[in-house]
């Protein structure tokens, strides 16, 4: 999804377990996941994933990015709400679970921050597999819409703990997910199936089942994935001096 330029430049890989940069014609890519089966069942998954993003409009590649309606905007933070139709949920939830799977079940050093256990693994396998979305509180999703464009750019899918407020004199536990960026859109994924506790709470942002639902949106300048990438370059920029 991400180009840098239509020349078809190269990307620049940098990052923990990375000791120089490397050059990449594309992004991740793991040649010993699966037969031409399981390519064919993926590729049918990318597809409809992606064409319902870009109808959508949620990521930087899609036309109708510019015309999304951001609502409840916080004036301090720039945070706000985009509510969003989807035609085909069932498309983006087989999509964001069959990159958990890939990422779960690779061994690439570039996904070794996603991990589950290995019953979860399997059910992940399965869901892929069959076509079957599972239950709305397995992997709870939800999106994050850079609402303005920035620098094109992959980030390698991480693990990510987010603290939660305390309210009414009671302290919530952190919410922990896994979160994916690509294009402009950050996708949360809870980390387990079965997760009531995280669907409650993401109920109206959750992705795949619903056809209406909100995603977060944030200007790029002013999110921490800018953040994150600004910290990425500045690293590999001395790690080339020295």
């Amino acid at each position: 999804m991400t180009k840098l330029s239509p020349n078809g430049e190269k990307m620049l890989e940098y990052g923990q377990g990375l000791d120089k940069v490397i050059l990449r014609p594309t992004s991740w890519y793991d040649n010993e996941l699966v037969t031409d089966k399981g390519e064919s069942i993926l590729a049918r998954y990318d597809t409809r994933g992606v064409n319902e993003l870009r109808r959508l409009g949620v990521v930087w590649s899609s036309e109708g990015h510019s015309d999304l309606v951001h609502d409840s905007i916080d004036a301090e933070s720039g945070w706000g709400l985009t509510r969003l139709q989807s035609d085909y949920p069932e498309h983006l939830r087989m999509f964001f679970l069959s990159l958990l799977w890939r990422c779960a079940a690779s061994q690439k050093f570039e996904f070794a921050d996603i991990s589950i256990p290995e019953d979860d693994l399997e059910y992940l396998r399965f869901l892929c597999l069959s076509g079957n979305r599972g239950n709305e509180d397995d992997f709870p999703t939800t999106l994050i819409v850079m609402s303005t464009k920035g620098d094109p750019h992959n980030h390698t899918p991480r693990r990510v703990t987010y603290p939660r407020p305390d309210g009414a004199g009671q302290s919530f536990p952190a919410a922990n997910y896994f979160r994916f960026y690509f294009d402009g859109l950050v996708v949360l994924m809870g980390q387990k199936p079965k997760d009531a506790d995280l669907l409650a709470e993401t109920k109206n942002n959750s992705v795949g089942f619903d056809k209406s639902f909100f995603a977060m949106s944030v200007p790029y300048e002013r999110s921490a994935q800018r953040d994150n990438l600004i910290q990425i370059v500045k690293s590999a920029i001395d790690q080339a001096r020295h």
